[in-house]
């Protein structure tokens, strides 16, 4: 599956962000947040509306958190890593592909069923 736009080099990471979390839904992935709660509650909340919203479909979702929500910058840019929390591992490795696909850096999580997308290496200018 490829994104409906191809990214480029104007775009800053959270609308690269955006463009990932379009194709996970395009996937038939449930993608939210901010979520404000730790992780292991912001799980059963999304668990929970999952269940409630989409009764018939497969159950995959990922979420991040209003922490790494704040991650960004007022630019849009990546300052800090933040984690993706998934559903299974089949989730993950969408959510890698999705990533990747729109030009973010991202990587499997310390954290079980996790993807961490990384702040972009920014090359020092040459005088």
């Amino acid at each position: 599956m490829r994104l409906a736009s191809p990214t480029t080099p104007r775009q800053s990471d959270g609308e690269r962000l955006a463009a990932a979390i379009d194709w996970l839904w395009a996937a038939s992935v449930v993608a939210l947040g901010p979520i404000d709660a730790a992780p292991e509650r912001a799980r059963e909340i999304v668990s929970r509306h999952v269940e409630k919203h989409f009764p018939g479909g497969l159950g995959s979702f990922l979420f991040w958190t209003a922490d790494d929500a704040r991650a960004f910058n007022s630019r849009g840019r990546l300052v800090r890593p933040m984690t993706l929390h998934c559903s299974s591992e089949e989730v993950v490795v969408t959510a890698l592909a999705a990533a990747r696909e729109a030009g973010l850096e991202a990587a499997i999580a310390p954290e079980p069923d996790s993807v961490r997308i990384l702040p972009a290496v920014i090359e020092a200018r040459r005088r």
